[in-house]
């Protein structure tokens, strides 16, 4: 077990932007001759700030202070609705998320903005008397070369709120993901400080993401619970004792490759906390590997073999009964990456050919666990690293002819009447195989009864001209 090696300004052999068959696309990654693509068109990027602050909004009692101009607060602000609805549905105290802005104008550019940022710390500690003040970094911040760290380490010893320096600023990366790496990285340099944890044998650090909903989150806590284990879920809803409480932890593991693997890999090297390989629980192969992998850790892979085999017991015949009547349809894979790579094994699980697979990163990870399900789709079977690019996904759907699309944009697959399941919708259960039973009925909906979309289509354009359709999706790759 190892760290990716991340550091604040990007992430090592990862990229972005690319098209074509998996066969070539991997060829050239593992030859070391893959490199990151432009575009000379885009509809949109996200701003690695934007996930920096997706992780530190969600810790309790904080306060957010973006030293930036204003527009970049309005930006955060966008965030706060998810915040909300997570902690509702996971039972945490209904709040909003607390956001400051040190408002820089075109003098504190000139002149630097640390007085700003003192004034802000203060007038955070006045107001709420928060457990922790993240101050987020922005393009304006980081160009000026305002000293933040100078700054928290002057506070901080008179302050109860323990500072958070993150180093978000949006021209450090193309990659967004990197946002969280940032601010992981302050969380264990700074919420990790001067700690002596003692270990709990029987506590399991999960990190989640935040869409991972409250039915989501209790199941994966009935299958720790089946080894005896208990979970503790961060970042979502989780407060300063529950950050540090992770030092304290027997094993850790997270549901996605590219979300918190440095801090984990932190907690190992630090604490001797070993944490297992990151896979999904979703579908049958992925929930039998990831529970596996803990148990293997604990030593109750008897307790491990039992639950997996109560659940098949209960669920797979529902699961069989809904692929005999759905199997052999084409698909087009479009998500995030750990749930695109649970999704093609998923395929296994309904007898579906996949007919592409879009996601938004390739890496080591996602090269090793794509040469695995290579059988599954074929080596010929297009792979596009396409973030937020909804151009070239409708351009693809119109020429690619599936059946069915499974993942995120569902509603522009759908006006283009392809039958179409959000699988990350957070009101019911995706994971284990309550999930898979879940998803067999919503595939079987979607599938046997396309009339709406097939109307929606008829009726609805998507706001493209016909002549784009005829042109090549990735015209605009250079």
């Amino acid at each position: 077990m190892a760290g990716r090696g991340l550091n604040r300004e990007g992430r090592h052999n990862t990229y972005y932007g690319d098209a074509g068959a998996f066969c070539e696309m991997d060829s050239k990654f593992r030859a070391g001759c893959m490199q990151n693509v432009n575009r000379s068109f885009m509809q949109a990027q996200q701003c690695p700030l934007v996930t920096a602050v997706r992780v530190m909004q969600s810790i309790s009692n904080s306060v957010i202070i973006a030293h930036s101009p204003l527009g970049c607060a309005g930006g955060m602000a966008m965030e706060n609705s998810n915040v909300k609805l997570y902690r509702t549905m996971t039972g945490a105290p209904h709040e909003n998320s607390r956001i400051l802005s040190t408002n820089l104008d075109e003098r504190d550019v000139i002149m630097g903005g640390e007085d700003k940022l003192r004034r802000a710390i203060e007038e955070a500690v006045r107001r709420y008397d928060p457990e922790v003040i993240s101050i987020m970094m922005s393009c304006a911040s980081g160009i000026i070369g305002d000293d933040v760290e100078a700054v928290v380490e002057e506070m901080q010893p008179g302050l109860r709120a323990v500072l958070v320096p993150v180093f978000c600023e949006g021209f450090r990366s193309k990659i967004p993901i990197t946002g969280s790496d940032v601010a992981f990285h302050g969380i264990q340099k700074y919420l990790f400080r001067d700690i002596h944890p003692v270990r709990q044998d029987n506590l399991v650090n999960v990190i989640i993401l935040p869409t991972c909903g409250a039915l989501d989150r209790a199941y994966l806590a009935e299958m720790l619970a089946a080894l005896g284990l208990e979970a503790n879920f961060l970042p979502f809803a989780g407060s300063l004792a529950d950050f540090r409480r992770m030092a304290s932890a027997r094993v850790s593991t997270s549901i996605c490759s590219a979300f918190a693997d440095d801090l984990l890999a932190y907690l190992w090297q630090t604490y001797d906390i070993p944490y297992t390989r990151f896979v999904l629980p979703i579908g049958s192969e992925e929930t039998d590997e990831w529970l596996r992998g803990i148990a293997r850790e604990v030593g109750r892979e008897a307790e491990a073999e039992a639950y997996l085999a109560q659940e098949r017991a209960r669920y797979m015949p529902k699961v069989q009964e809904i692929r005999r009547r759905i199997q052999g349809k084409r698909v087009v894979i479009t998500t995030n990456l750990m749930r695109s790579l649970s999704n093609v094994a998923l395929a296994r699980d309904f007898g579906f050919e996949v007919a592409a697979v879009q996601t938004a990163l390739y890496d080591d990870f996602l090269s090793d666990e794509l040469a695995k399900l290579s059988d599954t789709f074929g080596a010929e079977t297009l792979l596009t690293l396409n973030g937020a690019q909804a151009y070239e996904q409708a351009n693809l759907i119109q020429k690619l002819d599936a059946d069915l699309f499974l993942g995120m944009g569902v509603d522009q697959a759908r006006r283009q009447g392809v039958p179409a399941v959000f699988q990350v919708d957070r009101k019911s259960v995706t994971f284990g195989y309550r999930g898979l039973a879940a998803l067999a009925i919503k595939l079987a909906d979607a599938l046997e009864n396309p009339n709406f979309v097939k109307k929606l289509a008829a009726h609805k354009k998507l706001p493209y001209r016909d002549a784009w359709y005829a042109e090549n999706a990735f015209k605009y790759i250079v």
